[in-house]
């Protein structure tokens, strides 16, 4: 008999990630681009944050994986960078060999 999983349990702080394919991005409004990226910059300093770039209308994060994401946008939502200003791009791809988990 095998334990029920915690996996559905586990996705679900991420049910509200804004991810690109999900909406388009909101210009920002009452705080400048430039100053709403400034705060974002944070967001560099996480393990697992590829980038932080501006675009016309978003700011726009490069994580490796969804938890990373979840973290920065809890991150940017306490240094007051609204979330329908930002896409999130997870790059899989960019975590190293090494680093998966091994049961």
């Amino acid at each position: 008999m095998h334990a029920p999983s915690l996996a559905p349990l586990l996705l679900l702080p991420l049910v509200g990630l804004s991810l690109p394919a999900s909406k388009p991005c909101v210009p920002p409004l009452g705080a400048s681009r430039e100053t709403l990226m400034a705060r974002a910059e944070v967001a560099r300093g996480l393990a697992g944050t590829e980038t932080v770039t501006l675009d016309d209308s978003c700011i726009n994060i490069s994580v490796r994986t969804a938890g990373t994401a979840r973290l920065v946008e809890l991150l940017l939502r306490g240094v007051e960078v609204p979330a329908e200003a930002v896409r999130f791009q997870i790059d899989s791809s960019a975590v190293p060999a090494g680093a998966a988990r091994h049961s």
